[in-house]
């Protein structure tokens, strides 16, 4: 499974790409990162996308209280 992170330093930010035996870390802005975790269906739940926020029931309460 991929895994995205953010790393930044007191100089640059990076995405980090990370599969089992190997990271890749690409100098990248804030807007840059999250367009990343957009086009990756990391930045949000989607049916049937196994994600952090699937993972971690991320949201899950605040839906609680809307409904």
């Amino acid at each position: 499974m991929l895994v995205i992170r953010r790393k930044v330093t007191r100089q640059q930010g990076y995405t980090v790409f990370m599969l089992p035996g190997h990271d890749e870390e690409w100098p990248t802005s804030d807007y840059e990162h999250q367009r990343i975790l957009e086009l990756f269906k990391q930045d949000r739940p989607y049916e049937g996308i196994q994600n952090d926020f699937t993972d971690y029931r991320i949201g899950e309460r605040d839906k609680e209280h809307l409904t």
